[in-house]
């Protein structure tokens, strides 16, 4: 499936849009088998490889290396703009890479070729020497990279948008893709404030294309942008914070978290009404006895009762109390010694 997406994206899109691009990828390809100019491919370019796919990019890689330092024939690639030839050159190399499923060490052996070079490859235009830098040199890099070269071929920068969406949107390099285009949108930021592998492939497209603000991949069901209905944000003029309020489109959690706040709001107000019925209904039937019945006397009664009844505890315990002392008088009375004063005339 992999490689069907990249043939697709070659053939099916970028050719057919970009047919310079087209002739240059057929010119790369098949420079070791013209006659013309075979002599740019002889030699063993690495007799230490058992690797047959390593060995024929091998052989196609130095040819072209070759040809462009002499810059000799007709080449379509001496006429292009000067900020495109490079990312042409590495269109086809990449797509070599991914159409023979080569792995990491693999590309290290192809590109061991420049090891002597700074894995560098030129033409003089004149007497201008034009250079051409590579800078990956690991499987995924180089998908990631050839992913982009075929988003900016099939892009519209009217539309904001590449032709190829839908096929990488139904193919597993979906994330691959948004990765890279993330990376090209952020580079001054990451690569600011950090060493990557992509700063200069991504520079090199800037050149290229001249698409400073590119959009993001955009497929069906991808929530680009959030709903307007989810959360109005405003700009606090005094303080410059932000503040965010709730919407009547709110969804998820934050309908959860309301219903279960308004279930308990409910619950409470509806124990409080019946509590309120049962003692208005309660004083009612009180009202009824009290007013129409023999309860109302009975009531009256033992009320009074109830409240004389502290009175009469209160007299009789003052009455048992005198009592206590009078009685308690006239013991002392009787017991004490009673003396007659008689006083002779």
């Amino acid at each position: 499936m992999g490689g069907d997406t990249f043939v697709s994206l070659k053939n099916k899109h970028t050719f057919i849009k970009n047919n310079d691009l087209k002739i240059i990828y057929e010119e790369l390809e098949n420079v070791c088998t013209e006659g013309n100019y075979y002599y740019y491919c002889t030699g063993s370019p690495d007799e230490n490889t058992n690797n047959n796919k390593v060995k024929k990019l091998q052989y196609k890689f130095q040819g072209n290396k070759n040809r462009l330092l002499l810059n000799k024939g007709e080449f379509k690639l001496f006429n292009v703009n000067l900020n495109k030839w490079c990312t042409y050159f590495k269109y086809w190399i990449y797509d070599q890479v991914i159409t023979n499923v080569l792995d990491d060490n693999d590309i290290t052996e192809v590109f061991q070729l420049l090891e002597h070079d700074d894995k560098v490859i030129g033409f003089y235009k004149g007497e201008l020497y034009n250079t051409c830098k590579f800078n990956i040199f690991k499987l995924e890099e180089v998908k990631k990279m050839k992913l982009l070269y075929d988003y900016f071929e099939n892009y519209d920068s009217e539309k904001n948008k590449s032709s190829i969406n839908e096929l990488i949107c139904n193919s597993e390099y979906k994330k691959d893709l948004s990765e890279i285009i993330d990376f090209y949108i952020n580079r001054s930021t990451y690569c600011e404030k950090q060493s990557n592998v992509y700063c200069k492939e991504l520079d090199e497209c800037v050149k290229a294309y001249g698409v400073d603000n590119l959009s993001v991949l955009q497929c069906n069901g991808d929530n680009i942008h959030l709903p307007q209905a989810q959360a109005s944000q405003s700009l606090d003029s005094n303080n410059g914070e932000y503040t965010v309020s709730s919407s009547p489109g709110d969804t998820g959690e934050n309908l959860k978290s309301n219903h279960g706040h308004m279930s308990g709001e409910n619950i409470s107000i509806k124990t409080t009404a019946a509590y309120s019925l049962s003692v208005i209904g309660i004083f009612g039937v009180f009202l009824f006895l009290y007013k129409l019945t023999p309860f109302g006397s009975w009531l009256k009664k033992y009320i009074l009762n109830i409240t004389n009844k502290p009175n009469n505890i209160e007299h009789k315990a003052k009455h048992n109390l005198l009592e206590n002392e009078l009685e308690a008088d006239n013991i002392s009375f009787i017991e004490r010694s009673h003396y007659i004063s008689y006083n002779p005339s």
